[in-house]
């Protein structure tokens, strides 16, 4: 009898000390695999910020696509960065309104450790970049 009281109370103790330790390694990898979203706007421009791999960085600056110009990355880093995403939406909630300024989006995700940059241009694509009137420069520390 002395015995099984043992047996249980051991058994118990197992199980209590087996959902402790699991509940640990969850929630640690939960918060390993959070991705953080970090969101730059115009007044980001000559900025330093950090990230982690895995983490987000969404990209939002105001377009006149109906004067043909647009935001265009110069010398987009592959190396440091994929770019998941790219959308535009309206900049005021009326929708329709023909000629109105949109807001790009471009979503990239850090890929590797290492210092970089995220630069883009402000241009109609048949003039070209150089004629380019507005720039977007962002220094970027990878961990």
């Amino acid at each position: 009898m002395k015995r099984r009281i043992v047996c249980r109370i051991l058994i118990i103790v197992t199980l209590i000390l087996a959902a402790a330790f699991g509940a640990g390694a969850a929630a640690g990898e939960e918060s390993h695999a959070m991705v953080r979203k970090a969101t730059l706007d115009i007044d980001s421009n000559g900025k330093k910020i950090e990230l982690r791999t895995g983490d987000e960085v969404v990209i939002e600056l105001q377009v006149m696509g109906s004067a043909g110009y647009g935001w265009y990355f110069d010398g987009f880093d592959s190396d440091h960065f994929d770019l998941i995403g790219e959308e535009t939406k309206p900049v005021n909630q009326e929708k329709g309104i023909v000629g109105a300024p949109v807001l790009g989006l471009w979503t990239l995700q850090a890929t590797r450790p290492g210092t970089s940059f995220i630069r883009m241009k402000y241009y109609r694509v048949w003039e070209g970049k150089d004629t380019s009137g507005k720039q977007f420069e962002v220094e970027v520390h990878i961990q």
